[in-house]
């Protein structure tokens, strides 16, 4: 069964070539057999929809989107590419994928980093969530990882660390769940 996965947008355009447009974030769209769907909508939809149609893809034709986290960068295209859809569409992700995140800059000023629109005002252009933490297929071949450990060097996240565990990593890191 072959698997044609188009990236619309990410982060360089070699030479603006065809004319198109780079973003910091990222947008994919996976065709095979039955099934055709975006993997993510970078961060404003400014690439992703000037990008697809040169890339030949339709986004009308999308049965479902994915999203991987509730970055600004990976969601914020959805309120753009619904409008261009039109129709209900099933969007799979994480239940926290509406959590606030926000982001600590170079100079030290924190900027909000979320999804930036609300559930509802999504769910009023048409996208139905399918929310769930735990691994699961999709569609046939085609998955969702659900929560995944991190790593995080700051405090310890299991009791197994806090309570004198000897596994390597409580020595020098710890493992938290993500929430996204």
């Amino acid at each position: 069964m072959a698997t044609t996965l188009t990236i619309i947008t990410e982060n360089t355009v070699v030479g603006k070539r065809d004319g198109l447009y780079a973003e910091h974030g990222f947008s994919v769209f996976l065709e095979r057999p039955g099934l055709r769907m975006l993997f993510d909508t970078g961060p404003a939809g400014i690439a992703t929809l000037h990008n697809a149609p040169r890339l030949g893809i339709d986004l009308r034709v999308a049965e479902a989107i994915a999203l991987s986290h509730g970055h600004a960068d990976h969601t914020g295209g959805l309120l753009g590419v619904l409008r261009t859809i039109g129709t209900p569409i099933r969007v799979y992700a994480h239940p926290g994928i509406f959590g606030d995140r926000y982001s600590r800059r170079a100079d030290g000023n924190i900027t909000y980093a979320g999804m930036p629109y609300k559930r509802e005002a999504l769910e009023g252009l048409g996208a139905t969530f399918d929310l769930s933490p735990e691994f699961r297929a999709i569609a046939d071949g085609v998955y969702v990882t659900g929560q995944i450990l991190r790593r995080r060097t700051s405090k310890p996240a299991t009791p197994s660390c806090t309570s004198g565990g000897t596994a390597p990593w409580c020595r020098t890191r710890s493992w938290m769940t993500s929430p996204w």
